[in-house]
């Protein structure tokens, strides 16, 4: 009777250590798998992780086939306000990233902060870089808008353009350097304008293409970000889009808007 009690003691014992034991890596497997939160000294700026964002994480492929981001980067995405509007960054940690190319910098193929470079002029939008991000680095919709580009372009890889209103205003953001095997899932076309397809803000549009692969037409991995301010002449008729990433003069500039300037408008 007396080993009888100690035998059912032990296993009773046992019983307790392997449950904390499991217990313990239970809770350390879920603190590993949490979601990193921007860092505390971050400015105050509504932010959202990319990696939250996992209703819209499909987007659709050529043939109508749905591909689902599985590694998504985990980085952080900002919203700001721009001149009483609320609009969206184009790509996680937007201004941090602009490390090289900013927006106006004259370059040639000698003086060029990215070498090897084959470009000359002055640079239309703002590179943010991504070279060291082997995920999928998704590309939102800035704001609610309808697409006017989505195709294969010289000197971009994948590029879209999407015509938005920010403040009353019709703006242009061109997308470049994105995988043109991607296309963005549309809200649907107005009655008015049924050839033209519409986006949310904050939508994926698509993702970065990879590095010196054709999906950038042999770039680095980064999104060419850039605003163009018009694609109407001074009466208000139509003209060509230009997608130009670089302009021979400072003149020729004045057809798009610094990024980093616009999101900073009060």
């Amino acid at each position: 009777m007396k080993y009888a009690f100690l035998l059912i003691t032990l296993i009773i014992i046992e019983f307790i250590l392997v449950n904390r034991q499991s217990s313990h890596f239970e809770s350390s497997n879920y603190k590993v798998a949490q979601v990193q939160l921007p860092h505390p000294s971050a400015p105050p700026l509504p932010a959202r992780i990319a990696s939250e964002a996992l209703a819209d994480r499909l987007i659709k492929g050529e043939g109508g086939t749905s591909i689902g981001l599985a590694s998504i980067a985990p980085l952080s995405f900002i919203r700001r306000g721009v001149g009483g509007e609320v609009i969206e960054a184009p790509i996680a940690e937007f201004f941090s990233r602009i490390t090289k190319k900013p927006f106006g910098i004259y370059i040639t193929p000698e003086t060029s902060p990215v070498q090897p470079d084959r470009w000359t002029g002055y640079h239309t939008g703002v590179d943010i870089e991504y070279e060291d991000i082997l995920e999928d680095v998704p590309v939102r919709a800035i704001a609610d808008g309808e697409i006017v580009l989505n195709k294969f372009a010289t000197g971009y890889g994948g590029v879209v353009v999407i015509r938005h209103n920010i403040n009353g205003q019709d703006i242009l953001a061109l997308y470049g350097h994105l995988d043109p095997h991607f296309a963005p899932t549309v809200v649907g076309a107005s009655r008015d304008k049924p050839h033209l397809k519409y986006v949310n803000q904050g939508q994926i549009i698509g993702i970065l293409g990879q590095g010196y692969t054709e999906e950038t037409d042999g770039a680095r991995k980064h999104l060419h970000f850039s605003l163009i301010k018009k694609d109407v002449d001074s009466t208000g008729s139509p003209q060509a889009l230009d997608i130009r990433g670089y302009v021979k003069t400072q003149e020729e500039l004045a057809g798009w808007y610094d990024p980093e300037k616009f999101y900073s408008i009060k």
